[in-house]
Parts: C-alpha cells; structure tokens; sequence
C-alpha cells in the first residue's frame, strides 16, 4: 500500500525526511507478563554501531550482528486497554531496602553492591552482576525471591500504609486507552530479582499498540 502512493499513505513530509517507508516498527502486544530487558542506543550511537558493523563486512541478517539500521530505537506506547508501565530504575537506596526486606541469602551481594558502590554507578554495578552471573544461579535467586515476596504480600495488604509526603515517584506511568506515554527507554525484568531493583514495563495483562523508530 505504501509502496503504490507513498505520498498518499505516509504524507509528503514523513516521505522527504525518511523515504518512501514507515519511520517506525508498529507492533500489537498483549503483554501478560514482564517483557524482557531492553536497551536502545542513541541516535549517535546507532549510526556509529551501524556503520562499524557494516565497515567490518558484517551480515544484516547475523544473528550476533547489533545495529540491523542506522536508527535509534525511541518508543511510543498506546494503550488499547487499561495499562501500567513503569521506566528506570529505583534509587539504590531503596533497591537495597527492598532487597533486603526479601531475606534472602542469595540476594545479599547485591544489596551489599547497591549500599557500598557510588550513587551514579551503583545499579550500574548490579545490573552487570545480575546479567554475568551463572543463568542456573540467577533462576533459582529469582524463585527464592519470588516466594518471599509472595510471603510478604498478604502481610503487606493488611498493614496500613501511611500517606508519603511526596508524589508518586515519576518514573511511573499510568495509561488509561488513548493516550500516550513516551520514553527513552523501555527497561523490564523477566525475573523477581531483577524486577527488585527495576520497575517492570509491563504488570497487568493488557494490549497495547507499539512504535519504535
């Protein structure tokens, strides 16, 4: 369709900017579940990846090959149905808390990580200690989490929760259909530890329709 008119279809200007193509990749996902980690590079650094890659004789198609285009990979979400999403990470002081508060042994270097490291590079640190560490290790650390905190839930819904004296933290966005919230980036965990110390994109059943560049 879009190849027949492109003018038609995409309008004169999308056409003189980006070719006779849709600028963006649309997606329909019904996320059931936490998506799995993602990072996008700039525009900068996908145009210089991009073109290594391609410098260096790499197939498009490779499977160990990064930058596939020379675009970087902003993301647009609109919600089709109710829909939570939450971007970035907490503070590495109440990751840590948060950590802690599970008691589980396993979890304890990276509470140690998250409390000893500086401020700008301890979820650095952690996230790297979670993506090198052994996949066996990290699953059963992510079961023992998950049923702590299953443990801890029913007692958590009975204590009353006291009313912060500060907004909800503003990496938090909720979507009602229609609208549409935008972010640099997209970071989800596909595990309890992992979502300890992240916010997971994606927590409720829910479709939702996707466009990244």
């Amino acid at each position: 369709m879009i190849a027949a008119d492109p003018e038609a279809a995409l309008g004169a200007d999308a056409v003189r900017a980006f070719g006779p193509r849709l600028p963006f990749l649309f997606k329909v996902l019904a996320a059931g579940a936490p998506l799995s980690l993602q990072v996008h590079p700039d525009r900068a650094q996908a145009e210089t990846g991009f073109a290594d890659e391609e410098a260096r004789g790499i197939p498009r198609d490779a499977a160990h090959r990064n930058y596939k285009d020379a675009n970087h990979k902003p993301e647009l979400i609109c919600a089709l149905t109710p829909f939570e999403g939450l971007c970035g990470f907490r503070h590495p002081a109440d990751a840590a808390e948060l950590l802690e508060g599970l008691d589980v042994a396993d979890l304890k270097p990276y509470v140690d990580i998250l409390r000893a490291s500086p401020e700008e590079s301890a979820l650095r640190e952690v996230l790297t200690a979670v993506l090198v560490a052994e996949p066996h290790a990290i699953a059963e650390t992510a079961e023992r989490a998950a049923t702590a905190a299953g443990h801890l839930a029913p007692r958590a819904a009975r204590t009353p929760t006291p009313t912060p004296p500060t907004p909800a933290s503003p990496t938090t966005t909720r979507a009602t259909p229609a609208s549409s919230p935008r972010c640099s980036s997209t970071t989800s965990a596909s595990n309890p530890a992992k979502r300890s110390t992240s916010a997971p994109a994606y927590r409720t059943p829910t479709s939702a329709a996707s466009a990244s560049s």
